[in-house]
């Protein structure tokens, strides 16, 4: 027996300023299942990721989970799913007087890890991917590259269900992209998450359809 999928698009139209940016999409994602939204600027890429993260309103779009209409659910079944999502968006700001180890262990205390605990786990996160000499730097004093990649493991740290990723290898150096890539690869492949993840990248997308990741190209 089929199992049903864990995400529907049905039909979904988006308009900007009475232009059309998603016009009849349907789409499928199953649970586990690694989904990557190809497209060029303007594509609707980023509208999609936010539409079915919850962040805008719905009308007559129809997007489900679970075989649940999210437009219909109430402000507590919002939150309750929106704890399930680990979202990276693009050009996230950053609080300033914050240490990076500060920054990445309320990944674990959100899981129910103790302070210190936490703190020890960060330290070891870091070291396992040779960018220890970040844990003591403060957020503002970070390089564009180096932003991208604590808050992409910021992210993943809150060890959600589901990850909702925009864009999480734009702007990064050809080693920090292969950190990040490292991860979604042989990492997701491991814990069956599922990941929607929107990029413009050409290359990008083709190497993680390679890896076993589903195309949706836009625009």
């Amino acid at each position: 027996m089929n199992k049903s999928p864990l995400l529907q698009v049905q039909d979904f139209d988006w308009h900007f300023g009475g232009n059309p940016v998603l016009e009849h999409l349907d789409r499928e994602v199953g649970s586990g299942e690694f989904r990557v939204v190809r497209g060029p600027s303007g594509a609707g890429k980023t509208t999609l990721l936010r539409a079915i993260s919850g962040i805008l309103p719905l009308e007559q779009q129809k997007i489900f989970w679970r075989g649940k209409d999210l437009g219909a659910w109430s402000a507590r079944e919002r939150r309750k799913f929106r704890a399930e999502l680990g979202i990276l968006v693009q050009d996230e700001i950053l609080f300033e007087g914050v240490r990076v180890g500060e920054y990445l262990a309320v990944g674990f205390e959100m899981q129910g890890l103790g302070r210190e605990i936490a703190a020890v786990s960060v330290k070891k996160i870091l070291a396992e991917r040779e960018i220890g000499e970040l844990r003591d730097r403060m957020l503002e004093t970070l390089s564009r590259s180096e932003k991208k990649l604590v808050q992409f493991l910021r992210v993943v740290l809150q060890n959600p269900g589901i990850l909702i990723l925009d864009e999480p290898t734009m702007g990064l150096d050809v080693e920090l992209t292969r950190k990040i890539l490292d991860w979604l690869v042989t990492k997701n492949l491991q814990l069956k998450k599922t990941v929607v993840l929107a990029t413009v990248d050409g290359h990008l997308a083709d190497f993680l359809g390679e890896q076993g990741a589903k195309i949706l190209d836009l625009g």
